[in-house]
């Protein structure tokens, strides 16, 4: 198999260091983590020669791992076979920042990386949470326009307007009980639920799957701290 290779484009920003100049950058930590959403099978996730996780499959993660603020590369292989990269892209870490890659394939099967920088808030709060979303629904209306999707939160709009690969900002939530309507261009709801924040917690709504289909459109709650 051919493999993908591209170049992780971290939505905060763009670091074109080449790995000659690693040398520029602080010998400090950075932290990753990579979250699959490609229903396929199952995989393995290396950067450069450390394994992050083996046998991930869909709505699984690796979790935060840490490493030196420089630039590496990151393949993803079927697990259990090194022989043949499927996808693999460069990017650079920072130091002392957090980072989320999400491995998916869009609607024509194309595999792909969305990288984003997680820049969360104070852990020390007692006050609020803090909450954000990442859409990986590549979803069509039937006249085939893209979806777009809204996220209301105990019946309130609080983030609008995400599209495929379409990441919000961190915002502040009240720690508590609260219900979830997602929804789309049409007000037609998509997916609810029931969720909890906890103070001083961070969290990422990830959603895949054909928002169209009940049974294949999905929301992982993933909890960054």
């Amino acid at each position: 198999m051919k493999k993908l290779i591209v170049l992780l484009v971290v939505l905060a920003g763009i670091w074109a260091c080449n790995k000659d100049s690693d040398s520029s950058i602080p010998d400090t930590t950075s932290y990753l983590n990579v979250f699959v959403a490609n229903p396929d099978a199952s995989y393995d996730i290396v950067l450069d020669t450390t394994s992050l996780g083996n046998g991930l499959t869909l709505g699984e993660y690796t979790g935060y791992k840490s490493f030196t603020a420089k630039r590496y590369t990151l393949c993803v292989f079927a697990t259990g076979d090194r022989t043949d990269t499927l996808i693999q892209g460069q990017i650079s870490l920072r130091n002392n920042h957090y980072y989320s890659v999400y491995f998916e394939k869009n609607h024509n099967g194309v595999l792909q990386f969305l990288a984003t920088e997680d820049k969360m808030g104070a852990t020390n709060s007692r006050t609020v949470g803090y909450l954000r979303v990442v859409n990986l629904s590549d979803s069509y209306t039937t006249s085939g326009t893209a979806m777009i999707l809204d996220f209301g939160i105990d019946g309130t709009e609080f983030f609008s307007n995400i599209g495929y690969q379409g990441a919000s900002v961190f915002k502040e939530i009240t720690p508590g009980a609260h219900s979830r309507d997602i929804r789309d261009a049409d007000s037609t709801s998509r997916n609810t639920g029931d969720f909890n924040i906890e103070a001083g917690k961070s969290y990422s709504w990830v959603v895949y799957g054909n928002a169209l289909v009940a049974d294949s459109f999905k929301v992982v709650t993933f909890q960054h701290n």
